[in-house]
């Protein structure tokens, strides 16, 4: 007989209970100085692209903050710090800040703007002069609304894509979709966010089985909807086995959000991105589909930040239990749960340097574990504490900015380590590398941004023995969007003209190991759900051996905004792929179909070394993409 009590119901209490016990003590102990505002910007808002370009050219008085999504507060206290130095960037950013600085007029001064005419207001001109009043009477939302404390802004989403491939399952794609993004705050501190939109994709073809990522990527940094994460859907689950041509699936974010002084306390669905990377990301990325979550984000000085994540994962392919097997019915299961939990702190010395260290642990089977519900608790002991059946991680990154205009960034993801293997490939040191430099308006080139970004995964890095504790979510891996044994290299160039024109030229080149030998013993490095057998574990295998793909992406993009917040979206692709052999001394083992040659060089893109080259065009008119 026990005295411990395990109750669902208790556990589920307590949790809540902690919840609230920290928002009571933020209120209790942090004096809010003014006002607070609680709503969060959505990742593809144009505020995070200049602001970060205005810091890399050193208008900033302190460095922005590497965690996204930012609170509307104090993404306005940059803009407006901004506006003080206007005068120093390109005509196209002034015109950006200019857009910004009405958005966010609330935030500065607790008035909404009513007919202002610092703006071009299409919807008053004379051609519609028949809507009601309260439509766009600010030019800038459908519908915004104040009394007393509360504000709410309301506005539709909308989007129409055409997309044209030689590929058969591409052929004459078609999407549509619908909805809603309405934004409310109370009493200046409560923040409301909901963000949804529902889709449906056709195609011509009956081999409709392309994902929703291999359709909307164009480019790294350039979706066709900017602002929602290419995995974040939410399908109904269906036959693989059998040929379709449509789908249906729902994108959504949902965030209630509290900030007083410089604690901001986040409980919703939302995207979120840690670290430097203008792509990348190595600890949480800004590709992975939106988690439920409870997020702390503190800014305890003018030099450091400190942020917390524990999030509810789901597991694809399902990891499920069967609880019951009903009478002349389909057996109850239930997915199995999987959380991460997460903390970081970023110190900022001075203006030019950025240096950050995050501490991560997927866990499951098993209720929220209270060591990880505690944001300052020390994980990597917690886990061992545990008999090291969870999955821990540790990343180190840095931005530093040499001279102004130029930014170079990057760091290091350690999934377990044994320092005394470190460089002989072995199999349980599972590292992730990101580097990159990024320089806008080189050689005094207003409004351009050139770019390269540099990427790489080890051998099973990511993966688990316990399926419930990969480093993924929605199959997707919760850091760099790479698959395990590969790295891959991107080029891009962007140019904006003015702040309604967006044109950019991209190149990735990409390296992935589909499997490779061990002795005689077939592996698979280069899958996240497929893990090294016990019985090579002590083994060392070096990255990039074994058998793989090699593939060259190349995409253009023009983007144009032909009324405010209505944009209309080209973009072409071409696609080459090819395949190599880098184990020759086991090249006769490997099946037919892999080419004799040795793994390609990033820089390799002689037409010798693909196999297929396809082409991918589309067209999209977006409404409000980024809000």
């Amino acid at each position: 007989m026990t005295n411990r009590i395990d109750s669902p119901l208790l556990r589920i209490f307590t949790k809540y209970m902690i919840l609230i016990g920290i928002v009571i003590a933020a209120h209790t102990i942090v004096i809010s100085k003014g006002w607070a505002q609680g709503s969060v910007v959505p990742l593809g808002s144009p505020a995070y692209r200049l602001l970060e370009r205005a810091d890399n050219l050193g208008l900033l008085q302190t460095p922005f903050p590497q965690l996204r999504p930012l609170s509307r507060k104090t993404i306005a206290l940059y803009l407006f710090q901004l506006d003080s130095v206007k005068m120093s960037l390109s005509v196209s950013d002034r015109n950006r800040l200019h857009e910004l600085l009405r958005e966010f007029t609330f935030e500065h001064s607790g008035t909404l703007l009513s007919n202002s005419d610092t703006r071009v207001n299409w919807v008053r001109s004379k051609a519609f002069k028949w809507l009601p009043n309260w439509i766009y009477r600010n030019g800038d939302d459908l519908s915004q609304y104040r009394e007393d404390d509360f504000t709410l802004r309301i506005n539709p989403k909308f989007r129409y894509d055409v997309g044209q491939s030689p590929i058969e399952s591409w052929n004459g794609l078609r999407r549509m979709g619908f909805g809603w993004s309405i934004q409310a705050d109370w009493q200046q501190k409560l923040g409301i966010n909901f963000r949804y939109i529902d889709h449906f994709d056709a195609a011509n073809s009956s081999s409709f089985n392309h994902t929703f990522h291999d359709w909307q990527t164009i480019s790294s940094s350039d979706l066709l909807v900017s602002g929602e994460s290419p995995s974040s859907i939410t399908r109904n689950p269906g036959d693989s086995a059998k040929p379709k041509t449509s789908d249906e699936y729902i994108v959504s974010e949902t965030s209630l959000s509290y900030q007083v002084g410089r604690l901001h306390i986040l409980l919703g669905r939302e995207p979120i991105s840690w670290g430097p990377g203008v792509c990348q990301q190595l600890t949480l990325g800004r590709q992975t589909a939106p988690m439920d979550q409870i997020r702390l984000d503190f800014e305890l000085s003018r030099h450091f930040r400190f942020m917390y994540i524990h999030g509810w994962l789901y597991a694809q392919p399902q990891v499920v239990d069967s609880i019951y097997d009903p009478n002349d019915a389909h057996p109850r299961k239930l997915d199995r749960p999987k959380y991460v939990a997460a903390h970081r702190v970023e110190w900022t010395p001075n203006k030019r340097v950025t240096i950050g260290i995050s501490e991560s642990v997927i866990y499951g089977d098993r209720a929220p574990d209270l060591p990880y519900l505690i944001p300052i608790n020390l994980f990597f002991a917690s886990e061992e504490n545990r008999g090291d059946n969870d999955n821990k991680s540790l990343t180190v990154d840095f931005k530093f900015r040499p001279i102004d205009r130029v930014t170079t960034y990057g760091g290091v993801w350690v999934d377990d380590l044994t320092f005394g293997k470190v460089g002989t490939g072995f199999l349980q040191n599972k590292f992730g590398y990101l580097a990159g430099a990024v320089t806008d308006d080189p050689f005094r080139l207003s409004g351009t941004r050139w770019l390269c970004e540099y990427t790489r995964m080890d051998p099973y890095a990511g993966g688990h023995f316990y399926a419930i504790n990969r480093y993924d979510h929605w199959g997707r891996p919760l850091g760099l969007d790479l698959p395990p044994d590969a790295d891959r290299l991107t080029l891009r160039s962007e140019y904006t003209p003015t702040a309604r024109w967006q044109l950019a030229i991209e190149s990735q080149t990409a390296r992935h190991i589909d499997f490779a030998y061990i002795d005689s013993i077939l592996v698979y490095p280069g899958s996240i759900l497929r893990m090294y057998p016990y019985s090579v574990q002590e083994r060392s295998l070096s990255w990039g051996s074994g058998a793989g793909s090699f593939q060259q992406v190349i995409s253009l993009t023009a983007r144009y905004e032909f009324l405010e917040h209505f944009w209309v979206s080209f973009a072409w692709q071409q696609n080459r792929t090819g395949t190599f052999i880098s184990q020759s001394e086991f090249r006769k083992d490997f099946p037919k179909g892999y080419n004799s040659q040795a793994r390609p060089g990033l820089f390799d893109w002689a037409s010798k070394k693909f196999d297929n080259t396809s082409t991918l065009w589309t067209l999209s008119v977006m409404v409000n993409p980024d809000r």
